[in-house]
């Protein structure tokens, strides 16, 4: 039987998990996010789509019904978090910290690795070097220069970075609706948006309303919810929107810059993928990006990556088997389209569906 892969992507605000053939076909697709109904899990600032409880749903959905025998798991991540797997009782679990999840009985033979979550996407553009920025419920940059030098920077969480992200968008957009009361130049469409999303009265002139919200326990996607909000509103020509997007964007681009000049990539010739639900839902937000990162790097290429992040996954295994990875990738995002269709977040998606070239 061929080797099966198990890619899992576990964010803030989605988990999703693959099952594929060393050819690339996608077998099953395991799916959550925030806005949808899912396993309950405990709120964190870390966000719930990283519970124990949703990365074994969405792992058991990719694997419902399919007979593996030799599976690799691949996910992303440090190896301090304790990653792998392990027989126990006769039968393969996958660790996470102090976490197991069983794999099916009918695996006997399993290995695991860890990747980043940037560099299967360059992979998957067929690039060894250039610039990856993430804006997803957390946000980083991560830059390989044509020398081999290589680093990643930010992924802090929402304390200490994640500089341009969701959360970071919608912690703008919170401070946005709760001052938009305080005098003509602050007031924005979001308020009464925003206050209603979070139980607080519409029509608060001063914010005050908002404070219980604040103060209360929350997860990290309870803000990243908020970027499609912040949108919309852009997109109608709502000022302090247009400025909460240009302000995530520039920041953003701001860790890309440090990223570039650390490696002297800034006037040469790289490829800059953006990644992530942010960049792939605003089309207002990238022109940002791009426009910021166009006055310090002008022979950058830009290109946006709109599939989801773990299609690339299975690129960082299967390119140990020797195969055309041209075909592979092209197989992986047209049978996964399929399995996508019936998911409501990736809707919206489907009809920007673009294998690079």
């Amino acid at each position: 039987m061929l080797r099966h892969i198990l890619a899992i992507d576990h964010g803030g605000t989605k988990c999703d998990a693959i099952l594929a053939d060393a050819e690339g076909t996608v077998l099953g697709w395991g799916h959550y996010d925030a806005a949808q109904p899912g396993p309950e899990s405990e709120a964190t600032l870390f966000g719930k789509a990283r519970s124990a409880a949703v990365f074994r749903s969405t792992m058991d959905e990719a694997l419902r019904g399919r007979e593996v025998e030799d599976l690799h798991v691949i996910t992303y991540g440090h190896a301090r978090h304790g990653f792998g797997v392990e027989a126990h009782g006769g039968r393969w679990v996958v660790c996470r910290g102090e976490d197991r999840f069983p794999l099916p009985p009918g695996v006997r033979r399993c290995a695991a690795s860890l990747t980043t979550e940037e560099i299967p996407v360059l992979a998957f553009h067929g690039e060894e070097s250039g610039v990856v920025a993430l804006a997803g419920t957390g946000a980083g940059v991560y830059a390989r220069a044509r020398d081999g030098r290589a680093h990643r920077l930010d992924g802090l969480g929402p304390v200490l970075g994640d500089y341009g992200s969701a959360y970071h968008i919608g912690l703008l957009a919170l401070r946005a609706a709760a001052r938009s009361g305080w005098h003509p130049r602050h007031r924005t469409t979001l308020a009464p948006l925003v206050r209603r999303r979070f139980g607080a009265d519409p029509d608060d002139p001063d914010g005050s309303s908002l404070i219980p919200f604040s103060l209360a326990r929350q997860d990290r996607s309870t803000f990243a919810l908020l970027v499609g909000i912040v949108d919309r509103e852009a997109r109608t020509g709502d000022a302090v929107a247009r400025n909460i997007l240009d302000q995530a964007a520039a920041a953003l681009a701001e860790t890309a810059r440090d990223q570039a000049e650390m490696f002297e990539m800034v006037r040469e010739d790289y490829l800059m993928i953006g990644m992530g639900g942010v960049i792939a839902r605003s089309d207002f937000y990238w022109e940002c990006l791009c426009s910021r990162i166009r006055e310090w790097a002008p022979r950058f290429r830009f290109r946006r990556f709109r599939l989801p992040p773990v299609l690339a996954f299975p690129l960082m295994v299967i390119r140990e088997f020797g195969m055309d990875l041209h075909a592979v990738r092209s197989r992986l995002a047209a049978t996964a389209r399929p399995l996508l269709e019936a998911i409501p977040y990736y809707q919206p998606l489907l009809t920007h569906w673009e294998v690079p070239p």
